[in-house]
């Protein structure tokens, strides 16, 4: 299983929207046209997902919004709320979601964040 962070952007949008489908708790959250909303209004905001994939099959993800200030990073996932959150294929063992979050704290916790 392969774990990555990319921008919401250049995720394949076959494979999410198949996910999307898939995933008992996907809201319109989660959907790719949303997640554009914190850039649009919010200047220095970036959107990304965290994704699992088993070859070419994108297990779950994760939306994760990053806002820049004053040389301060705060990082969020709306997945701690009801708007959205690691989603996720119904046939998924919980250690994709752990991997998912795993990777999450590995690739955004720092010092200035």
């Amino acid at each position: 299983m392969k774990f990555s962070a990319v921008e919401y952007r250049d995720i394949d949008r076959q494979a999410y929207c198949s996910l999307l489908a898939e995933s008992k708790g996907a809201t319109v959250f989660h959907t790719l046209d949303w997640m554009a909303i914190y850039e649009l209004f919010s200047p220095g905001t970036s959107q990304l997902l965290v994704c699992a994939w088993d070859q070419d099959t994108l297990l779950a993800a994760m939306p994760v919004t990053i806002f820049r200030k004053l040389g301060v990073r705060a990082v969020f996932s709306s997945g701690f709320s009801l708007y959205g959150g690691p989603i996720m294929r119904s046939r998924c063992e919980s250690s994709v979601l752990q991997g998912l979050l795993r990777h999450f704290e590995r690739t955004f916790l720092g010092p200035r964040t």
